[in-house]
């Protein structure tokens, strides 16, 4: 009797260990990492993510600095067809970047490609306006990251510069453990051992 507490005990520690290693192994990962604000651009900027693997992509990040609200376009596209959304769904981050969180995340396959657009502020009241009259704030980053599956190009001069981010994950499972999930595992890890130990008892 000892050894078939033992043993379920051991398998509902497995199971837990085993549903922990995968949420984590399909965590959400940022297309772009180290990334510190860089000034600004003159007119629209896009950049463009083509997807190297089968991809979920979770959220779309639009650098705005601290002036999300005096953008004139914030917009994504997924292989030439644009998606709409209400801006009022982007949240803010510490970053700088207005995150957009899709509802139904999408899941890309390989060589799809999306397109961030980011057109800035109107400064047509300033002394002397730029021509075109706006301007859009722009990123620097420091490296793709190899485990989101992108290749990165951009409208913006120079090199290692952004408009915008992803998050994605690898596609088979979750992005993130559902803590109901792991609180299951607990409930029923303990309640076979308590059924071991009363059997043990009973035994007695």
């Amino acid at each position: 009797m000892v050894l078939i507490t033992k043993r379920l005990v051991s398998i509902a520690a497995s199971t837990l260990a085993l549903s922990l290693v995968s949420a984590s192994a399909n965590a959400q990962e940022y297309a772009l990492t180290g990334l510190i604000p860089a000034g600004q651009e003159f007119g629209t900027l896009s950049s463009t993510y083509t997807f190297n693997s089968s991809m979920i992509l979770n959220s779309v990040g639009f650098y705005t600095s601290s002036y999300e609200s005096g953008y004139q376009t914030l917009s994504y596209s997924i292989d030439g067809v644009n998606q709409s959304f209400d801006r009022s769904n982007l949240v803010h981050g510490v970053d700088g970047i207005s995150w957009l969180t899709l509802s139904n995340p999408v899941t890309l396959l390989k060589d799809q490609v999306v397109v961030v657009t980011t057109k800035g502020r109107d400064v047509s009241n300033s002394p002397n306006p730029p021509v075109p009259p706006f301007v859009t704030d722009i990123l620097h980053y420091n490296s793709i990251n190899p485990n989101a599956s992108v290749s990165f190009t951009t409208s913006i001069s120079g090199s290692g510069f952004s408009n915008s981010n992803l998050r994605v994950s690898n596609p088979g499972s979750s992005v993130a453990p559902e803590p109901g999930s792991i609180a299951l595992l607990l409930t029923g890890g303990g309640a076979l051992a308590g059924i071991a130990l009363r059997r043990r008892r009973n035994a007695a």
